[in-house]
């Protein structure tokens, strides 16, 4: 095989698996935000069917640190029910695509409250996680180059 031939391979080899791995298997947000007094804050995202959502707020301000919390699904419907919260762990999966979206509620209060949330989204493909998709592409992208470089090293 000559040297030009195994450097190509290399070279695509090489390309195949950044790429591959360049792909986003969770998506992470944390931020924090302000909700004024008599106010509601609402922050979007973007789910596809069998995406799942887990993450947790936590408020600070007025005084009893809390806020009505909720996420609505693309018909409004809520996927995770209004609660008045101070400190909320949260978790579901979308039955629906779309844009989804988390309410901070302040409406009851006098008082500007500080919201700190974060979330995590895993999304799948053909009903396998993300990352396990992508561990058996590698996989098959990595037998598929063992048996190309043994076929061109053959005299």
């Amino acid at each position: 095989m000559t040297r030009m031939k195994v450097h190509l391979l290399l070279l695509f080899y090489l390309l195949l698996s950044i790429s591959i791995l360049s792909i986003s298997a969770v998506e992470a947000v944390s931020r924090t935000i302000s909700v004024d007094a008599g106010k509601e804050e609402v922050e979007t995202f973007s789910l596809k069917v069998e995406d799942e959502v887990k993450g947790r707020i936590s408020v600070i301000g007025g005084a009893s640190n809390d806020i009505d919390f909720y996420i609505t699904d693309p018909n409004g419907e809520a996927v995770v029910p209004k609660e008045r919260v101070s400190v909320q762990d949260f978790r579901f999966t979308a039955s629906r695509e779309g844009i989804h979206k988390l309410h901070f509620d302040n409406s009851f209060s006098t008082e500007r409250k500080t919201v700190t949330f974060n979330y995590d989204v895993r999304h799948y493909i053909f009903g396998i996680p993300q990352e396990d998709f992508l561990v058996f592409v590698i996989m098959i992208v990595a037998v598929i180059g063992l048996i190309l470089f043994a076929a061109m090293s053959r005299p």
